[in-house]
């Protein structure tokens, strides 16, 4: 304890981890010391089966609801329903696959208007994904944290702005919608430890394959994902 200018100031090891306690208990041990007391709480998760109920419902509807907003905004874009000047555009915005082959084609065939509309979408996608590692420099594996929330934001932020911009007829809607998607599934990525995707389908369909092969063949070990 401290004594400074009439006020009593104590410093426990609650308030400081990094304070080492001394152990008195006995001769031969005075003046040891034993390791740092772990203030930090319990581990995060090392997967959702370790969530309790309530946090497994509340992450599996959370990547649900993320899927089907990828879904929709996906098939608005793929679906002929937007316009580029006078004339239907279609795009994929979540999966983008695709876009890198058309990317290709464009460039051989040449078409370098389309060309630029491919790369253009392929780099907002990349570009939401870099947003989310900026929001979330450190993510944890499988922890429901709040920090994502201010990530949720600003996706759900360039969804409206790509869906004002529609009424344009310019390409803008079609990146800032890419934008959300890409940033949305950074946030599935660094949640599930590179797992989980909520815009693209191929790898989530070949593991629904994968475990119904496996549970056939009576490994059911990986039956809770499906």
């Amino acid at each position: 304890m401290l004594m400074s200018t009439g006020e009593q100031t104590a410093v426990t090891a609650a308030d400081d981890p990094n304070v080492e306690l001394a152990c008195s208990s006995g001769g031969e041990n005075d003046g040891k010391k034993t390791s740092p007391i772990d203030f930090s709480g319990p581990p995060p998760p090392k997967s959702m089966q370790e969530h309790t109920k309530h946090g497994y419902m509340f992450t599996v509807t959370v990547g649900l609801l993320m899927a089907f907003s990828a879904g929709y905004s996906n098939a608005v874009c793929l679906g002929g329903f937007l316009n580029v000047g006078a004339d239907s555009a279609t795009q994929s915005v979540a999966g983008v696959t695709g876009v890198y082959t058309n990317s290709a084609i464009f460039l051989v065939e040449p078409d370098y208007e389309q060309m630029s509309f491919m790369f253009g979408t392929i780099f907002s996608v990349m570009f939401g994904a870099f947003l989310a590692a900026i929001m979330n420099p450190y993510p944890i594996a499988f922890e429901i944290s709040p920090r994502y929330g201010p990530t949720f934001l600003l996706g759900s932020l360039f969804m409206v702005v790509g869906a004002t911009e529609a009424v344009h007829n310019d390409r803008r809607e079609f990146f800032f919608t890419a934008i959300a998607n890409g940033l949305m599934n950074g946030v599935s990525s660094m949640y599930s430890a590179n797992l989980l995707r909520t815009s693209h389908l191929t790898g989530t369909t070949t593991d629904i394959g994968l475990f119904l092969g496996m549970a056939l063949r009576g490994n059911r070990t990986n039956n809770w994902k499906l």
